[in-house]
């Protein structure tokens, strides 16, 4: 079974974040705030706080929290291992041949 190395977290959510088109508003340390893609919210909102040093994303309004793999999940509405393998390709970063 192919382990997700932690190294590859801020890349994966860089990739994740970029496929999706989102974009922080306000930036400060390694929080970014931004509107959140998953309920709607205005284009002014910050109510989603990501981390892309420790690859996890949570909105204060909603809820929806997890790791660059979720956000593509959710936001792509696609299954684990595909979801997978399109974010690290996106990313850059090779998965073993014969892991999944």
């Amino acid at each position: 079974m192919f382990l997700l190395n932690k190294l590859d977290r801020p890349l994966l959510m860089g990739a994740a974040l970029a496929a999706t088109g989102w974009h922080y508003r306000k930036k400060k340390g390694d929080q970014e705030r931004g509107p959140c893609p998953f309920h709607g919210s205005s284009p002014r909102s910050v109510s989603m706080n990501v981390n892309r040093r420790i690859g996890k994303f949570f909105c204060h309004k909603c809820k929806k929290n997890g790791d660059a793999i979720d956000w593509f999940r959710a936001f792509n509405n696609m299954d684990f291992v595909p979801a997978i393998r399109e974010l690290h390709r996106l990313a850059g970063i090779s998965i073993p041949e014969g892991e999944d």
